[in-house]
């Protein structure tokens, strides 16, 4: 998703698979599902729709 690799992958260098998979996963739980805003929600949060 363009969204994950402008935000979270392209600013950072990970060590392993390891690290960008746990990395990967905090930046979807934290910022993805509760700071960003969905267009196809209504321009709301995934936590406000749900």
């Amino acid at each position: 998703m363009r969204t994950i690799k402008e935000e979270e992958v392209d600013l950072l260098d990970y060590r392993n698979f390891t690290e960008a998979y746990q990395q990967i996963g905090q930046f979807l739980e934290d910022v993805y599902m509760k700071k960003r805003i969905h267009s196809s929600l209504g321009y709301l949060i995934p936590e406000e729709y749900e």
